[in-house]
Protein backbone atom coordinates (compact mmCIF):
# COMPACT_ATOMS: atom_id res chain seq x y z
CA UNK A 1 0.00 0.00 0.00
CA UNK A 2 2.85 2.34 0.78
CA UNK A 3 4.05 2.10 -2.68
CA UNK A 4 0.96 2.72 -4.09
CA UNK A 5 0.26 6.03 -2.21
CA UNK A 6 3.79 6.70 -3.19
CA UNK A 7 3.77 6.20 -6.60
CA UNK A 8 -0.38 7.99 -6.32
CA UNK A 9 0.87 10.92 -4.91
CA UNK A 10 4.00 11.37 -6.72
CA UNK A 11 1.62 12.04 -9.86
CA UNK A 12 0.13 15.04 -8.28
CA UNK A 13 1.05 17.89 -9.74
CA UNK A 14 2.29 20.61 -6.93
CA UNK A 15 3.68 17.22 -4.41
CA UNK A 16 6.76 15.92 -4.19
CA UNK A 17 7.30 12.35 -2.75
CA UNK A 18 10.15 10.91 -1.08
CA UNK A 19 10.54 7.35 -2.24
CA UNK A 20 8.99 4.66 0.19
CA UNK A 21 12.55 3.02 0.23
CA UNK A 22 13.92 6.13 2.02
CA UNK A 23 10.91 6.80 4.38
CA UNK A 24 10.62 3.10 5.28
CA UNK A 25 14.70 2.99 5.68
CA UNK A 26 14.29 5.62 8.81
CA UNK A 27 11.23 4.29 10.21
CA UNK A 28 12.63 0.60 10.53
CA UNK A 29 15.39 2.65 12.72
CA UNK A 30 12.22 3.76 15.17
CA UNK A 31 11.82 7.37 14.53
CA UNK A 32 8.98 8.83 15.32
CA UNK A 33 7.13 10.01 12.16
CA UNK A 34 8.08 13.86 12.57
CA UNK A 35 11.78 12.87 13.03
CA UNK A 36 11.55 11.01 10.15
CA UNK A 37 10.00 14.31 8.24
CA UNK A 38 12.97 16.44 9.44
CA UNK A 39 15.56 14.09 8.13
CA UNK A 40 13.57 13.76 5.09
CA UNK A 41 13.08 17.70 4.74
CA UNK A 42 9.33 17.10 3.91
CA UNK A 43 6.49 19.34 4.83
CA UNK A 44 4.13 15.97 5.46
CA UNK A 45 4.64 12.72 6.78
CA UNK A 46 1.48 9.95 6.27
CA UNK A 47 1.42 7.35 8.61
CA UNK A 48 -0.58 3.89 8.45
CA UNK A 49 -1.36 0.95 10.84
CA UNK A 50 -3.35 -2.40 9.45
CA UNK A 51 -4.81 -3.93 12.33
CA UNK A 52 -5.76 -7.44 11.65
CA UNK A 53 -9.26 -9.33 12.38
CA UNK A 54 -10.06 -12.74 10.72
CA UNK A 55 -10.78 -11.88 7.12
CA UNK A 56 -11.05 -8.30 8.14
CA UNK A 57 -8.14 -5.36 7.12
CA UNK A 58 -8.76 -1.98 8.85
CA UNK A 59 -5.95 0.50 7.94
CA UNK A 60 -5.61 3.83 10.29
CA UNK A 61 -3.98 6.88 8.23
CA UNK A 62 -2.68 10.05 9.64
CA UNK A 63 -1.30 12.97 8.33
CA UNK A 64 1.17 14.76 9.94
CA UNK A 65 2.44 18.54 10.20
CA UNK A 66 6.28 17.77 10.59
CA UNK A 67 6.80 21.47 11.64
CA UNK A 68 4.39 21.57 14.00
CA UNK A 69 3.61 17.60 14.70
CA UNK A 70 0.05 17.91 14.54
CA UNK A 71 -1.90 15.55 13.08
CA UNK A 72 -3.93 17.00 10.48
CA UNK A 73 -6.13 14.71 9.28
CA UNK A 74 -7.18 11.19 10.19
CA UNK A 75 -9.44 8.28 8.82
CA UNK A 76 -9.95 4.49 8.85
CA UNK A 77 -10.47 2.23 5.93
CA UNK A 78 -11.61 -1.07 5.91
CA UNK A 79 -11.58 -4.07 3.73
CA UNK A 80 -12.23 -7.62 2.93
CA UNK A 81 -9.02 -9.80 2.74
CA UNK A 82 -10.71 -12.75 1.30
CA UNK A 83 -12.10 -10.85 -1.96
CA UNK A 84 -8.94 -8.53 -2.03
CA UNK A 85 -10.01 -5.30 -2.53
CA UNK A 86 -6.98 -3.62 -1.05
CA UNK A 87 -6.85 -1.63 -4.28
CA UNK A 88 -10.44 0.28 -4.05
CA UNK A 89 -9.20 1.00 -0.32
CA UNK A 90 -5.56 2.43 -1.83
CA UNK A 91 -7.83 4.56 -4.00
CA UNK A 92 -10.03 5.75 -1.29
CA UNK A 93 -7.12 6.90 0.79
CA UNK A 94 -5.32 8.65 -2.19
CA UNK A 95 -7.76 10.89 -2.64
CA UNK A 96 -8.53 11.43 0.32
CA UNK A 97 -4.88 12.68 1.20
CA UNK A 98 -5.10 14.83 -2.26
CA UNK A 99 -7.75 16.41 -0.71
CA UNK A 100 -6.30 17.90 2.48
CA UNK A 101 -3.10 18.56 0.94
CA UNK A 102 -4.23 20.24 -2.24
CA UNK A 103 -8.31 21.64 -1.64
CA UNK A 104 -9.15 23.41 -4.85
CA UNK A 105 -7.38 20.18 -6.62
CA UNK A 106 -9.95 19.45 -9.59
CA UNK A 107 -11.96 16.15 -9.74
CA UNK A 108 -10.17 14.76 -12.68
CA UNK A 109 -6.71 14.79 -11.64
CA UNK A 110 -7.75 12.94 -8.30
CA UNK A 111 -9.42 10.74 -10.27
CA UNK A 112 -5.84 9.86 -12.10
CA UNK A 113 -3.84 10.28 -9.21
CA UNK A 114 -5.85 7.04 -7.63
CA UNK A 115 -5.49 5.47 -11.09
CA UNK A 116 -3.72 1.98 -10.55
CA UNK A 117 -1.26 0.46 -12.71
CA UNK A 118 -2.65 -3.20 -12.37
CA UNK A 119 -5.53 -4.91 -10.91
CA UNK A 120 -3.28 -7.95 -9.54
CA UNK A 121 -2.03 -7.72 -6.50
CA UNK A 122 0.59 -10.72 -7.61
CA UNK A 123 1.45 -8.62 -10.73
CA UNK A 124 2.18 -5.73 -8.21
CA UNK A 125 4.72 -7.98 -6.02
CA UNK A 126 6.51 -9.47 -8.82
CA UNK A 127 7.12 -5.92 -10.35
CA UNK A 128 8.27 -4.50 -6.91
CA UNK A 129 10.85 -7.40 -6.41
CA UNK A 130 12.00 -6.75 -9.72
CA UNK A 131 12.68 -3.04 -8.86
CA UNK A 132 14.63 -4.16 -5.73
CA UNK A 133 16.62 -6.54 -7.66
CA UNK A 134 17.13 -3.90 -10.68
CA UNK A 135 18.62 -1.25 -8.56
CA UNK A 136 21.69 -3.25 -7.44
CA UNK A 137 22.85 -3.69 -11.20
CA UNK A 138 25.01 -6.95 -10.93
CA UNK A 139 24.50 -9.74 -13.61
CA UNK A 140 22.97 -12.17 -11.13
CA UNK A 141 20.68 -9.24 -10.07
CA UNK A 142 19.55 -7.60 -13.20
CA UNK A 143 18.83 -11.36 -14.34
CA UNK A 144 16.66 -11.83 -11.28
CA UNK A 145 15.01 -8.43 -11.89
CA UNK A 146 14.07 -9.85 -16.01
CA UNK A 147 12.53 -13.00 -14.11
CA UNK A 148 10.45 -11.08 -11.66
CA UNK A 149 8.94 -8.45 -14.53
CA UNK A 150 8.31 -11.49 -16.91
CA UNK A 151 5.77 -13.01 -13.98
CA UNK A 152 4.57 -10.02 -13.66
CA UNK A 153 3.38 -9.20 -17.05
CA UNK A 154 2.42 -13.18 -17.33
CA UNK A 155 0.02 -12.41 -14.62
CA UNK A 156 -1.12 -9.17 -16.23
CA UNK A 157 -0.45 -9.30 -20.02
CA UNK A 158 -1.57 -5.23 -19.77
CA UNK A 159 0.88 -4.20 -17.16
CA UNK A 160 2.43 -1.42 -18.36
CA UNK A 161 5.03 -0.60 -15.49
CA UNK A 162 6.12 -4.10 -16.09
CA UNK A 163 6.73 -4.05 -19.83
CA UNK A 164 8.93 -0.90 -18.68
CA UNK A 165 10.68 -2.78 -16.19
CA UNK A 166 11.42 -5.32 -19.03
CA UNK A 167 12.94 -3.01 -21.08
CA UNK A 168 15.30 -1.39 -18.46
CA UNK A 169 16.29 -4.88 -17.36
CA UNK A 170 17.19 -6.13 -21.21
CA UNK A 171 18.84 -2.50 -21.90
CA UNK A 172 20.72 -2.47 -18.90
CA UNK A 173 21.95 -6.13 -18.73
CA UNK A 174 24.41 -5.14 -22.63
CA UNK A 175 25.28 -1.49 -20.90
CA UNK A 176 26.64 -3.04 -18.12
CA UNK A 177 28.48 -5.64 -20.55
CA UNK A 178 26.63 -9.05 -19.41
CA UNK A 179 24.71 -9.04 -22.96
CA UNK A 180 25.09 -8.22 -26.62
CA UNK A 181 23.94 -5.41 -27.01
CA UNK A 182 22.04 -5.76 -30.28
CA UNK A 183 20.08 -8.53 -29.20
CA UNK A 184 19.05 -7.34 -25.65
CA UNK A 185 18.26 -3.39 -26.83
CA UNK A 186 16.09 -5.16 -29.56
CA UNK A 187 14.19 -6.81 -26.53
CA UNK A 188 14.00 -3.84 -24.70
CA UNK A 189 12.59 -1.52 -27.37
CA UNK A 190 10.34 -4.21 -27.91
CA UNK A 191 9.47 -4.11 -24.71
CA UNK A 192 9.16 -0.25 -24.20
CA UNK A 193 6.87 0.08 -27.22
CA UNK A 194 4.52 -2.37 -25.42
CA UNK A 195 4.30 -0.25 -22.53
CA UNK A 196 4.20 2.95 -24.22
CA UNK A 197 1.40 1.74 -26.39
CA UNK A 198 -0.57 0.26 -22.93
CA UNK A 199 -0.15 3.80 -21.03
CA UNK A 200 1.65 6.35 -22.78
CA UNK A 201 1.39 8.99 -19.81
CA UNK A 202 3.97 6.66 -17.83
CA UNK A 203 7.19 8.23 -16.75
CA UNK A 204 8.61 5.03 -16.28
CA UNK A 205 8.73 3.96 -20.13
CA UNK A 206 10.10 7.65 -21.18
CA UNK A 207 12.65 6.77 -18.82
CA UNK A 208 13.48 3.30 -20.22
CA UNK A 209 12.83 5.33 -23.63
CA UNK A 210 15.68 7.93 -22.65
CA UNK A 211 18.08 5.11 -21.33
CA UNK A 212 17.81 3.69 -25.48
CA UNK A 213 17.91 6.58 -27.09
CA UNK A 214 21.15 7.61 -24.98
CA UNK A 215 22.90 4.21 -24.76
CA UNK A 216 22.19 2.11 -28.03
CA UNK A 217 20.80 4.59 -30.92
CA UNK A 218 23.18 7.93 -29.44
CA UNK A 219 20.31 9.75 -30.11
CA UNK A 220 20.94 12.49 -27.52
CA UNK A 221 18.00 14.94 -28.72
CA UNK A 222 15.63 12.26 -28.09
CA UNK A 223 17.21 11.44 -25.06
CA UNK A 224 16.80 15.13 -23.99
CA UNK A 225 12.91 14.83 -24.80
CA UNK A 226 12.40 11.46 -22.81
CA UNK A 227 13.97 12.43 -20.00
CA UNK A 228 11.80 15.63 -19.65
CA UNK A 229 8.90 14.04 -20.36
CA UNK A 230 9.23 11.82 -18.12
CA UNK A 231 10.36 14.32 -15.38
CA UNK A 232 7.15 16.65 -16.61
CA UNK A 233 4.97 13.34 -15.66
CA UNK A 234 6.41 12.09 -12.61
CA UNK A 235 9.20 14.85 -11.20
CA UNK A 236 9.28 12.44 -7.77
CA UNK A 237 10.59 9.54 -9.93
CA UNK A 238 14.24 9.53 -8.63
CA UNK A 239 15.37 7.16 -11.88
CA UNK A 240 14.23 9.54 -14.44
CA UNK A 241 16.73 12.23 -12.66
CA UNK A 242 19.42 9.89 -13.06
CA UNK A 243 19.15 9.17 -16.84
CA UNK A 244 18.88 12.48 -17.55
CA UNK A 245 22.07 12.69 -15.43
CA UNK A 246 23.53 10.28 -18.38
CA UNK A 247 22.08 12.44 -20.65
CA UNK A 248 24.36 15.63 -19.65
CA UNK A 249 27.11 13.48 -18.95
CA UNK A 250 27.43 12.32 -22.66
CA UNK A 251 26.60 16.28 -23.57
CA UNK A 252 29.96 17.39 -21.67
CA UNK A 253 27.41 19.00 -18.90
CA UNK A 254 28.90 17.95 -15.60
CA UNK A 255 27.73 20.69 -13.46
CA UNK A 256 23.82 19.63 -14.67
CA UNK A 257 24.88 15.95 -14.60
CA UNK A 258 25.98 16.20 -10.82
CA UNK A 259 22.81 18.52 -10.28
CA UNK A 260 20.57 15.96 -11.12
CA UNK A 261 22.46 12.84 -9.80
CA UNK A 262 21.82 14.43 -6.33
CA UNK A 263 18.37 15.23 -7.07
CA UNK A 264 17.88 11.28 -7.23
CA UNK A 265 19.82 11.56 -3.88
CA UNK A 266 17.07 13.65 -2.16
CA UNK A 267 14.05 12.00 -3.92
CA UNK A 268 15.19 8.73 -3.12
CA UNK A 269 18.24 9.12 -0.39
CA UNK A 270 18.01 5.07 0.83
CA UNK A 271 19.20 4.25 -2.77
CA UNK A 272 22.81 3.52 -2.85
CA UNK A 273 23.07 3.50 -6.63
CA UNK A 274 22.13 7.09 -6.22
CA UNK A 275 24.89 8.21 -4.40
CA UNK A 276 27.54 6.17 -6.46
CA UNK A 277 26.69 7.28 -9.68
CA UNK A 278 27.15 11.04 -8.28
CA UNK A 279 30.76 9.75 -7.60
CA UNK A 280 30.77 8.76 -11.30
CA UNK A 281 29.64 12.16 -11.83
CA UNK A 282 32.09 13.97 -10.18
CA UNK A 283 34.95 11.62 -11.30
CA UNK A 284 33.76 12.53 -15.22
CA UNK A 285 33.90 16.01 -13.78
CA UNK A 286 38.05 15.58 -12.41
CA UNK A 287 37.13 16.49 -9.05
CA UNK A 288 38.80 13.34 -7.79
CA UNK A 289 38.76 13.50 -4.11
CA UNK A 290 35.21 14.53 -4.24
CA UNK A 291 34.26 11.51 -5.63
CA UNK A 292 36.73 9.49 -3.14
CA UNK A 293 35.11 11.04 -0.42
CA UNK A 294 31.71 9.91 -1.58
CA UNK A 295 32.87 6.60 -2.87
CA UNK A 296 34.45 6.10 0.64
CA UNK A 297 31.06 6.88 2.48
CA UNK A 298 28.99 4.40 0.44
CA UNK A 299 31.90 2.03 1.57
CA UNK A 300 30.97 2.84 5.18
CA UNK A 301 26.98 1.73 4.65
CA UNK A 302 27.91 -0.95 1.81
CA UNK A 303 31.38 -2.56 1.17
CA UNK A 304 30.02 -4.93 -1.71
CA UNK A 305 27.99 -2.46 -2.82
CA UNK A 306 28.20 -3.76 -6.90
CA UNK A 307 29.94 -1.32 -8.43
CA UNK A 308 31.50 0.49 -6.04
CA UNK A 309 35.30 -1.15 -5.84
CA UNK A 310 35.73 0.35 -9.48
CA UNK A 311 34.57 3.80 -8.43
CA UNK A 312 37.11 3.62 -5.41
CA UNK A 313 39.88 1.79 -7.57
CA UNK A 314 39.68 4.43 -10.27
CA UNK A 315 39.75 7.51 -7.95
CA UNK A 316 42.41 6.62 -6.21
CA UNK A 317 44.69 5.45 -9.23
CA UNK A 318 43.88 9.67 -10.41
CA UNK A 319 44.86 11.10 -7.40
CA UNK A 320 48.14 9.39 -8.07
CA UNK A 321 47.25 6.61 -4.77
CA UNK A 322 48.23 3.13 -6.68
CA UNK A 323 48.34 1.41 -3.81
CA UNK A 324 45.23 1.73 -2.14
CA UNK A 325 43.90 1.41 -6.12
CA UNK A 326 45.40 -2.00 -6.25
CA UNK A 327 44.12 -2.86 -3.07
CA UNK A 328 40.33 -2.26 -3.23
CA UNK A 329 39.61 -3.26 -6.97
CA UNK A 330 37.72 -6.47 -6.90
CA UNK A 331 35.73 -6.45 -10.17
CA UNK A 332 32.30 -8.53 -11.05
CA UNK A 333 33.44 -9.83 -14.14
CA UNK A 334 32.66 -8.22 -17.51
CA UNK A 335 33.42 -6.27 -20.23
CA UNK A 336 32.99 -3.05 -18.08
CA UNK A 337 34.53 -3.35 -15.14
CA UNK A 338 37.73 -5.46 -16.84
CA UNK A 339 38.04 -2.42 -19.20
CA UNK A 340 38.29 -0.27 -15.72
CA UNK A 341 40.63 -2.78 -14.15
CA UNK A 342 42.72 -2.66 -17.22
CA UNK A 343 42.95 0.89 -17.05
CA UNK A 344 43.87 1.21 -13.78
CA UNK A 345 46.49 -1.63 -14.08
CA UNK A 346 48.43 0.08 -16.85
CA UNK A 347 47.93 3.99 -14.93
CA UNK A 348 49.71 1.99 -12.14
CA UNK A 349 52.98 1.20 -14.22
CA UNK A 350 51.63 -2.70 -14.58
CA UNK A 351 51.14 -3.08 -18.31
CA UNK A 352 51.79 -6.46 -18.51
CA UNK A 353 48.47 -7.49 -16.35
CA UNK A 354 46.62 -4.84 -18.17
CA UNK A 355 46.90 -6.12 -21.68
CA UNK A 356 46.11 -9.47 -20.23
CA UNK A 357 42.45 -8.01 -18.47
Amino acid sequence: MADELTTALGKVDGLMVTARTSAFSLKRKGLEPREIGRQLRVRYVVEGRVKLSKDRRRVAVDLIDVTSGREVWSDNFDYNALNRDEFTVQDSMTRSIVRQLLPRISPSVIASAAKHATESPEAHEFYRQGRYYFEKRDSTSLSRAQRYFERAVSKDTMYALAYAGLSDAYSHQSVWGYAFPRINFAKAKMYAARALALDPALAEVHSSLAFIALFYDWDLPAARAESQKAISLNPSYAPAHLFYAWYFTASDSMSAAIREGRRAVELDPSSGLNYLRVVSFLFYDRRYKEALGQAQRIFQNDPNFPGLSSELARAYAYLGRCDEALLVQHFEPSAIFGGVKGYILAKCGRRPQAFAE
